[in-house]
């Protein structure tokens, strides 16, 4: 009988070693990322890597605890650390009461500035073989989806200044106002990521604005379309914003990465929720140059389900294995844990969200026991 290989702990080679900032956060935050962490268990017990994970507040857990959104020793957390974990961030409370620059949402914001990450990575894939998931039919998911997102976060309505509110002479009442803006080294920096995220892929690269009607879509898309000539090899395409989401709920499988700005992309992402079934299907990765990334899922704190054990952990799962994958270069442990995911769905559990008529949904807790069993049985069968 063939020997079973040694792991690197058996044979006394030294681990690769990491650490990694946790900032479980709000709502449904910490609940969902105990399932990725029972995951990370599996992954550092079959001897291939060690982690080290040291806990940080942010948002309204923060404030409640130090009176701030962020602060300075989670920064500091994350800073040193390999990768970033997040669960969710937002309450209702802290969203309206807090100081503006305290409150959980700008709290997060400010992480990313800190860490320099200017873009985020938000892949949707739905393999054929659960296609039932999604809302769409079956015409346009027959062949599955798998894209990505690539969305800047250095620029744009999320970051422009001025902003506020101010009496208006012309109309005399109050007006809000805020502030887009875009430089051709933000668009070039977003690009050309883009680009090399599209030349691993497929060579097919749409670039999503509305240079019909904004200033700020016009230099986009002449930025777009000069770096199209660094990279002859990728078939570049323009779409205004609308009708790419048409065209995304239409023939999700005719896009390969889409690079937009931070709020065309996450409408755009949050769309592509339903195409994979649930927007608690979906992980995002905020990267930046030589930066530790913060990965997270797509959906926010949802207070009204914290505590209650029915909320989709499969977002955070993913959210780890991109961690694992793109932030730490542990690429086959990456895949076992997307392999892990699809095999617990083709198995047929679901939690509430992604549940159809006559199924029995289970807790967060019983659907993150087993993705992390299944995990733990795909990784002893690499060893075997």
């Amino acid at each position: 009988m063939k020997a079973r290989p040694q792991t690197a702990r058996e044979s006394g080679i030294a681990l690769p070693s990491f650490t990694i900032a946790v900032l479980a956060g709000d709502g449904i935050g910490p609940s969902v990322v105990t399932q990725a962490l029972k995951v990370i268990d599996e992954v550092a017990a079959s001897g291939r890597a060690e982690f080290e994970l040291r806990r940080g507040l942010i948002g309204a857990a923060a404030l409640e605890a130090t009176g701030r959104g962020l602060p300075v020793e989670t920064v500091e957390v994350c800073r040193s650390s390999d990768a970033v974990l997040l669960g969710a961030v937002g309450h209702p409370y802290w969203d309206k009461h807090a100081e503006i620059e305290d409150r959980p949402a700008l709290a997060l914001l400010r992480l990313r500035r800190e860490l320099g990450l200017y873009a985020n990575l938000r892949p949707v894939t739905l393999a054929p073989s659960i296609r039932s998931l999604s809302w769409l039919n079956e015409r346009a998911t027959r062949d599955g989806v798998d894209l990505l997102i690539v969305r800047d976060m250095s620029a744009g309505l999320f970051f422009g200044v001025p902003r506020g509110r101010r009496h208006s002479k012309t109309w005399n009442e109050q007006e809000a106002y805020d502030t887009t803006t875009f430089r051709p080294s933000q668009v070039d920096r977003i690009g050309r990521l883009a680009f090399e995220f599209a030349r691993r892929r497929s060579g097919r690269l749409t670039s999503v604005d509305q240079a019909n009607i904004l200033a700020t879509g016009r230099l986009w898309r002449e930025e777009m379309t000069r770096l199209a000539g660094d990279y002859p090899d990728i078939a570049l395409d323009h779409l205004y914003v609308d009708n790419c989401a048409n065209a995304l709920v239409r023939e999700p499988a005719s896009f390969d990465v889409i690079v937009t700005d931070g709020l065309f992309g996450g409408i755009l992402s949050d769309e592509a929720g339903s195409i994979a079934g649930s927007i608690g299907m979906l992980p995002s990765a905020s990267v930046g140059d030589g930066t530790p990334g913060l990965f997270e899922p797509v959906h926010g704190s949802a207070p009204k389900h914290a505590g209650h054990d029915r909320v989709n952990p499969i977002g955070t799962v993913r959210s780890l294995a991109l961690l694992l994958s793109t932030g730490l270069g542990l690429h086959r442990e990456g895949e076992v844990i997307e392999q892990a995911i699809l095999a617990v769905l083709e198995g047929g559990l679901r939690t509430y969200d992604i549940a159809a008529d006559g199924d029995t949904p289970v807790g967060t807790e019983a659907f993150g026991d087993a993705i992390a069993e299944e995990t733990r049985r795909l990784l002893r069968r690499l060893d075997s």
